[in-house]
């Protein structure tokens, strides 16, 4: 029928509009998409949550041991209550950290301090004590992601867009890990 109308064969009309269509049916396809609170909020009880904390916390869970300690700038309770882990605190401006385990929110630690200050903490206080692990997980620029107010709330997590979280853990057999003599 086309082919009468057109004067040309359904080959010929794809090879023209091809691409032309693909990306009609992309627009169609998701302008059509239905969203609503109800159908997130479905989908998020019956998919596991991927989230910075459930990450950091499933890690922490895995390789820390009871008794080891941790030091966080904005997830502390956190690590508290899903951990073994005691908290420790510190200034987050401080020059030199003991703990066993850091944790640091990229989006929220550097929306806080200029960028000398930060290479100054990575370089002098982080990298030579501890080794940095970077987690499958994203570190949100809402840090409060999961608040239960639907309009806030980040029902679905694409990782790809996002930095990784980070934690960080202290290297061993450095020399003040050994009692003197």
């Amino acid at each position: 029928m086309m082919e009468l109308i057109t004067g040309r064969s359904q080959d010929q009309i794809h090879e023209k509009l091809g691409a032309y269509l693909a990306s009609a049916d992309s627009v169609t396809a998701s302008a059509g998409r239905v969203t609503t609170p109800y159908f997130d909020y479905i989908y998020e009880v019956t998919q596991p949550r991927k989230g910075p904390m459930e990450g950091a916390v499933a890690y922490l869970q895995k390789h820390s041991r009871p008794g080891e300690t941790i030091f966080s700038d904005s997830d502390r309770l956190a690590f508290v209550f899903h951990t073994d882990l005691l908290a420790k605190s510190y200034p987050i401006t401080t020059e030199k950290i003991d703990a066993d385990w850091v944790s640091l929110r990229p989006h929220s630690f550097y929306e806080k301090f200029p960028t000398w200050w930060i290479r100054f903490f990575y370089d002098e206080v982080l990298t030579p004590f501890y080794d940095k692990i970077e987690l499958d997980y994203p570190d949100l620029t809402n840090i409060d992601y999961n608040q239960p107010s639907p309009h806030h709330h980040e029902f679905h997590l694409d990782g790809e867009s996002y930095p990784r979280m980070v934690v960080f853990r202290r290297k061993r057999d450095l020399p003040s890990d050994f009692p003197s003599q």
